[in-house]
């Protein structure tokens, strides 16, 4: 197993946790396991869970979800399915922790 595939399973393990410890229910605004897969594959294997977090809670709330969506639009994420359950379940995520 490599470092990436570490990085990704701790990624992905660090989200759930975070949804399952302020009672988030899975699938109550996103579909978290899909949100979570599409995370691991754009966007985890390159930046860490709490860089991603920082990086996307900056984003939203410095210049909302329309400025992240195209942000993602260049950047590992360009079909608009995909950004918009990342976007989503990134926005619900800063929403908990605010």
């Amino acid at each position: 197993m490599s470092l990436r595939d570490l990085a990704a399973m701790f990624a992905v393990a660090l989200i759930t946790l975070t949804g399952i410890a302020s009672g988030q229910e899975s699938g109550a605004q996103v579909d978290q396991p899909s949100a979570e897969r599409l995370i691991e594959a754009r966007c985890s294997f390159c930046h860490g869970s709490r860089v991603l977090s920082t990086l996307s809670q900056r984003k939203l709330s410095e210049e909302g979800q329309e400025a992240l969506d195209l942000f993602l639009t260049s950047h590992h994420a360009p079909d608009a399915e995909a950004r918009e359950t990342i976007v989503r379940f990134l926005a619900s995520k800063a929403e908990l922790s605010n």
